[in-house]
Parts: C-alpha cells; sequence; structure tokens
C-alpha cells in the first residue's frame, strides 16, 4: 500500500508520516521533495519557481515510488502539498500504477492554526538564521475547516 498524505503547509504531514511509522516501523517514507530539491539543482527553474511545475519532477516521483515498489515490499507513506489538481490527478494516476491501493489523505485544520504553525516556522527559521532576512507576506488562502473521521 501507498500511503500519499496531503494537505497545506504546516498541516502535519510530516508528522503524521512520522507517527505512523513510530507505530509501524516497517513503514518507508518517502518524501519527494528531496527529488525536487536534486531536480532545482540540475535543470533551469520554471518561472513559477515550483519544481511541482517540472514534468520532470512530476515523473521521476512516480518512477523513483515504482523503484522504492519494486524493491521492497513494505507500505510506503508519501508526506507531499500537491496543489495543482492536474498535477495531483497525474501523480496520484500514476502511483496508482505502481500500487492499486494507493490511499489519498487530505489533512486540513483550522486557518487560525494554519497561520499560527506558518508564524512559528518563520521565528524558527529567523532563529536558527538570523543573518537571513525573512520576507513575510499575507495568504489569503482558502482551508477547510471540517472535521473528517479518521
Amino acid at each position: 500500500m501507498i500511503i500519499w498524505i496531503n494537505g497545506p503547509f504546516g498541516a502535519g504531514k510530516t508528522t503524521l508520516a512520522e507517527k505512523l511509522r513510530e507505530r509501524r516501523p516497517e513503514f518507508l517514507i518517502f518524501d519527494p521533495e528531496e527529488i525536487g530539491f536534486l531536480v532545482k539543482l540540475t535543470v533551469p527553474k520554471p518561472a513559477s519557481g515550483d519544481y511541482q511545475d517540472l514534468a520532470l519532477w512530476r515523473g521521476l516521483t512516480i518512477a523513483a515510488l515504482r523503484e522504492v515498489r519494486r524493491h521492497y515490499s513494505q507500505d510506503i507513506i508519501v508526506p507531499m502539498t500537491l496543489v495543482q489538481a492536474e498535477y495531483l490527478d497525474e501523480i496520484l494516476d500514476g502511483v496508482r500504477r505502481v500500487d492499486d491501493q494507493l490511499v489519498h489523505i487530505f489533512l486540513t485544520l483550522n486557518e487560525d492554526l494554519l497561520r499560527h504553525r506558518i508564524a512559528l516556522s518563520l521565528q524558527s527559521i529567523k532563529a536558527c538564521h538570523p543573518r537571513l532576512r525573512v520576507t513575510c507576506f499575507s495568504m489569503n488562502w482558502q482551508v477547510s475547516a471540517k472535521k473528517s473521521k479518521c
């Protein structure tokens, strides 16, 4: 099984993945962001600056999951935000061809809590890198506050 954990930045995807692995140490955690870092170092950035806009990243993410599945039978957890609907469809369709037992989880949280977590994250960056100038910006995200049963 492949468990894709999606949701807004700061929603707790990586934390949930780590907690799941604490309960099931045999689970593998695959982070496509690492592929994004490699792609950003290798090819020109897209106009948007977002490596998800590169077909190369999307293809490599699917190919890497295919190889992990080929060599390891354990369940794989993928904590990764996919915002663009067409990219979500492209990647999840590709992942289903790798493992037809795909579970897609979308985490939601209260907008105030999300803004608080992002602010804490910015404070943490400033504390770790005091010379780094961080430009704060206003976000106008639509975040669902609906509770879901897990």
